[in-house]
């Protein structure tokens, strides 16, 4: 049983807060609908009431579209699922937004794996033109953008910018971004860097990095319902940002 709470406890985070993070709101106060997928097998012994009225109250509060909740043993058998929501899920397919990160780093490493890119500690003026200076910028690693430690900030408004493209998007940051620290010395978690390591995979393959997910991760794993979306005020172009209708995506 213990080994069950456990698991409950996990789903229940990962489920909740993908709901409130990446479901579009409903109007304040309407009820919240329940549907019940049956399990096989039957769940021993769990009394999900506490944890039914929790996720309820939740997606009620954060007026939410619903949220899906499954439950496995260590076996990965499915013991307890159930959606939340009128049009709620598992099948819904809701923005990933940061569980997108390990997908791009995924990718950029299969262009390690096949040499495209020679290794992670090469410096990213190796690959993108516009970073020509002898500046701590421009010496960079790759593994340093996937690691979250390069020294770049979280976020700039250009990353919101429909009209510019991955490699603008770069250039820009190599010619206006300020680090906040020295490379490697600091842990600085967001998108930005990620985008480097993208804009990279896209100066060694002369593919826009939507393909190169599509090619090297998605369509080998038969991900079908995974892609990198064009989400309202994002930049379509971003790494940062797909959209899946499974909790983890994979």
């Amino acid at each position: 049983m213990k080994e069950t709470r456990t698991l409950l406890l996990i789903f229940f985070l990962a489920a909740t807060t993908l709901a409130c993070r990446f479901t579009a709101p409903t109007p304040i106060g309407d009820p919240v609908a329940e549907t019940e997928t049956p399990v096989t097998p039957p769940a021993p012994n769990m009394d999900s009431s506490a944890v039914d009225a929790h996720i309820n109250a939740y997606v009620n509060e954060k007026n939410l579209n619903g949220a899906s909740l499954i439950v496995t043993d260590s076996g990965g058998n499915v013991i307890y699922q159930k959606n939340y929501g009128a049009n709620f899920d598992e099948n819904t397919v809701v923005p990933i937004a940061s569980a997108t990160k390990w997908l791009t780093g995924a990718t950029v490493m299969t262009l390690v794996e096949d040499g495209l890119i020679q290794s992670l500690d090469d410096p990213v003026s190796k690959y993108l033109p516009y970073f020509t200076d002898k500046s701590a910028k421009s010496n960079i690693p790759i593994r340093q953008m996937l690691a979250f430690t390069s020294g770049l900030p979280d976020h700039i408004e250009v990353q919101d910018d429909p009209n510019i493209t991955q490699q603008d998007e770069c250039a820009f940051v190599a010619e206006n971004v300020e680090l906040l620290r020295d490379p490697g010395t600091g842990f600085e978690y967001g998108g930005l860097q990620e985008e480097l390591a993208a804009c990279v995979a896209e100066a060694v393959t002369g593919k826009p990095f939507r393909e190169i997910m599509q090619e090297r991760l998605l369509d080998p794993l038969n991900m079908t319902d995974t892609q990198l979306a064009n989400l309202v005020n994002r930049n379509p172009r971003n790494p940062d940002y797909t959209s899946s209708n499974q909790l983890a995506p994979g």
